[in-house]
């Protein structure tokens, strides 16, 4: 799998789960996820 793709999927991953944690009403710091973002690099 190329380096790409991983980072596209992780992506999503890391769109959804926020997406259902702002569901619950629990707000994720952008800032944790530019973290998260960076380290993924």
């Amino acid at each position: 799998m190329s380096n790409k793709t991983l980072r596209k999927r992780l992506k999503l991953l890391i769109v959804r789960r926020s997406l259902r944690i702002a569901h619950r009403g629990i707000w994720v710091e952008p800032e944790l996820l530019v973290e998260i973002e960076y380290r993924a690099k």
